[in-house]
């Protein structure tokens, strides 16, 4: 059964024919050939593959993330993908959230409804809101760290307080413009991934998912700790 929410659809299932092989891939760049590729389906026909070496602040080292890629059989239906660990089996009834690519469905999510898991694809964990509120709480905590340095440096040297307030307050803003405003783009990607497989689950507040959250309010309840990347919801 297949139904169609914002960009992906749905695809319910049990696996079969499950093949597990560990991979180098550059997430960033294929989600954003996704995402192109997503407006030109509108007015016709695209297919795409694996993509292949981009540069992030954020998404991987020069020779991608290392993961797991897998091939598996959903209802005859042949689907791919890349998680940071494969752990779900053959015979396994789950659902599969992603792209219908030619013949085969690029899978960006894999969820496990019965035990409330789901493994999404690297770097993807919160939704835009989610992750927003997220920078800007680390930012929050930078600024501060760099005012306590600069007492730090106060009551170790011999440069008066004032200076280095005035040091801390350009610092701040010019590190934080290279670390964070020149990678904002890149974390909006893989939060709009967020956002639409969480649409596709019809999941509430899609924005606001944080799957981060979820897990650790999880594993609070006495739930077992889940591999990297895989998540309770």
């Amino acid at each position: 059964m297949a139904s169609q929410a914002a960009q992906y659809e749905v695809i319910e299932g049990q696996i079969s024919y499950l093949q597990v092989k560990p991979e180098n891939v550059h997430f960033l760049k294929r989600i954003k050939q996704d995402q192109e590729l997503a407006s030109v389906v509108a007015i016709g026909q695209a297919i795409t593959g694996q993509a292949g070496a981009v540069s992030s602040a954020q998404a991987a080292v020069d020779e991608g993330d290392p993961v797991e890629s897998f091939v598996m059989s959903i209802g005859g239906l042949l689907a791919k993908g890349s998680f940071w660990k494969a752990t779900f089996k053959n015979g396994d009834s789950v659902k599969i959230v992603g792209r219908k690519l030619g013949e085969n469905f690029h899978v960006t999510a894999v969820v496990d409804t019965a035990s409330r898991i789901i493994w999404m694809q690297p770097h993807c964990e919160r939704g835009i809101k989610a992750k927003s509120k997220h920078l800007f709480k680390c930012c929050g905590w930078f600024v501060l760290f760099c005012y306590f340095a600069a007492l730090l440096l106060t009551a170790l040297t011999n440069m008066p307080f004032w200076l280095n307030i005035v040091i801390m307050t350009v610092a701040a803003p010019v590190i934080l413009l290279v670390t964070v405003g020149m990678s904002w783009g890149d974390f909006m990607s893989f939060s709009r991934e967020m956002n639409a497989v969480a649409s596709a689950l019809n999941w509430p507040s899609p924005t606001e998912t944080d799957l981060l959250k979820t897990t650790r309010q999880a594993r609070k309840t006495g739930k077992p700790e889940l591999p990297m990347g895989v998540y309770y919801f």
